[in-house]
């Protein structure tokens, strides 16, 4: 079974045509990607300015919330402060009761 020139070189052309119209939806394809990637591209770089900024504002205020801490030094003094305001409230009770007690024998 032989097909004439003409059937052949009409067929050929029918077969161009849907190579055509693959290679226009493959180009369509790859420009929507581009834009994509483009538009991708920027939201990436946004993003990472953004967090960059948080972070450093985040850095910023942590160093000032910390700064604002007490000290090994601070928790020290306070606890002998509270501890000589502790022995000095005793020893005047105690002086009292003993006072009192002294006033009380005396009359």
């Amino acid at each position: 079974m032989e097909f004439s020139m003409d059937a052949r070189v009409t067929r050929l052309e029918t077969q161009m045509e849907y190579v055509r119209t693959d290679l226009s939806d493959i180009k369509h394809t790859l420009a929507s990607l581009a834009a994509m990637t483009e538009r991708l591209a920027a939201k990436t770089e946004n993003l990472e300015t953004r967090l960059a900024a948080q972070t450093d504002n985040l850095e910023i205020r942590l160093t000032a919330q910390i700064k604002e801490l007490p000290s090994k030094a601070d928790l020290r003094s306070w606890n002998l402060q509270l501890l000589v305001a502790g022995l000095t409230i005793l020893l005047l009770i105690v002086g009292g009761i003993i006072g009192g007690l002294d006033w009380i024998k005396g009359h």
